[in-house]
């Protein structure tokens, strides 16, 4: 049973994750095969809290994830898994669900886009 003073979940480190949100995310990557590593349980108060902790303290663990929730992100929304071609309106989705389910996350993902883009011209270079 977890401790009555702690908040059971929360988003926190570089990208703002929940842990929930990153056990889900690793999952979902173990399940497809695309990551091998411990799976956790996000029903389980303790690996909540190690998974947040990580994520609270290690930037680098922290940007991995992210990787992850976007691509979940994008499986949750019924994308598939051609992330390089999206068009505006996928990737708009996708930044959106990250940030949740609602209208707020909706103006998230089309609020983010023009950040989206800065970053999509650099990184093309690079593949």
């Amino acid at each position: 049973m977890a401790p009555a003073f702690v908040r059971t979940d929360s988003s926190t480190g570089l990208c703002q994750i929940f842990a929930a949100t990153a056990i889900k995310a690793c999952n979902y990557a173990i399940s497809i095969g695309l990551i091998h590593e411990r799976s956790y349980d996000q029903n389980n108060w303790h690996d909540l809290y190690e998974v947040w902790k990580k994520l609270h303290n290690d930037g680098e663990y922290n940007l991995s994830k992210c990787a992850l929730v976007l691509m979940h992100s994008a499986y949750l929304v019924g994308l598939s898994a051609d992330y390089y071609n999206y068009g505006a309106a996928e990737t708009k989705a996708v930044l959106a669900r990250y940030n949740g389910t609602n209208e707020k996350a909706r103006e998230y993902g089309e609020r983010n886009y023009g950040l989206y883009q800065i970053f999509e011209k650099y990184n093309a270079l690079e593949r």
